[in-house]
């Protein structure tokens, strides 16, 4: 049967007469699928399994890591609510999964508790790297000896060339 008379198919334009198609050996076009069908060896029992184990093991990660968060309290932590030591308030966590961290992340990044003890460790720690203030006496102190370093080396020079 041609192209043509096969129902919803059209003749081409004689713009695209040229278009060549891919025949089998009767020279017909094969059909097309949007879709192929699952191998034999495929069963649908295989996808449910490997699907739920897949989720426990996101669970599992998704509690490790609110476990492991230095601002929260793993021995506060459920499965829908996380302690905060930063305010030391819980925090309620999203509904659709268990230790669903979007909730808590949002909360984190908002914290006024969380912001203030960040400040102030850093603040603690610029404090810590940094050399401490000299008051005058010091300072006076340390431009007499460069001073006398200063003419010691001078003299030593003077004598050496003469």
């Amino acid at each position: 049967m041609p192209l043509s008379e096969r129902p919803g198919c059209r003749e081409l334009s004689p713009k695209h007469q040229s278009l060549s198609f891919i025949t089998d050996d009767d020279g017909r076009v094969p059909s097309t699928r949007l879709y192929s069908k699952p191998h034999p060896s495929f069963r649908a029992g295989d996808v449910k399994s490997r699907k739920r184990k897949d989720t426990f093991d996101r669970e599992e990660q998704r509690k490790a890591k609110l476990e492991n968060d230095p601002w929260s309290d793993k021995t506060r932590l459920t499965p829908k609510s996380v302690f905060c030591l930063g305010c030391k308030q819980f925090i309620r966590l999203d509904r659709r999964n268990d230790y669903y961290p979007g909730l808590w992340l949002k909360h984190r990044a908002s914290c006024l508790g969380i912001a203030r003890a960040v400040k102030e460790t850093n603040e603690r720690r610029n404090k810590k790297y940094s050399k401490p203030p000299i008051d005058d006496e010091q300072a006076a102190r340390i431009l007499v000896e460069m001073m006398i370093r200063s003419r010691c080396f001078s003299h030593s020079d003077t004598s050496i060339s003469a």
